[in-house]
């Protein structure tokens, strides 16, 4: 959770303010991995939909498949 803490505290600096969801933003920070690590900070009575992550880490990005922008540089 300090490492979720931190990266929202970069966004606030860099100047991100919150919009319409998925929408464009001055930045937007996600840890695509952890070494080998499965992080998800969710009760594991919410973790059967990717609805709830407000406020919450989960590592590997659960969105990075959906994500060409993230696989191509990924990739290289």
């Amino acid at each position: 959770m300090e490492l979720l803490t931190l990266l929202k505290a970069v966004e606030e600096a860099v100047g991100r303010v919150s919009s319409i969801r998925n929408g464009p933003r001055a930045i937007d920070l996600d840890v695509l991995f952890f070494d080998n690590e499965i992080i998800d900070t969710r009760a594991a009575t919410d973790r059967a939909t990717l609805d709830n992550l407000k406020g919450h880490l989960m590592v590997p990005h659960p969105r990075i498949t959906e994500r060409e922008f993230v696989l191509r540089p990924l990739n290289e």
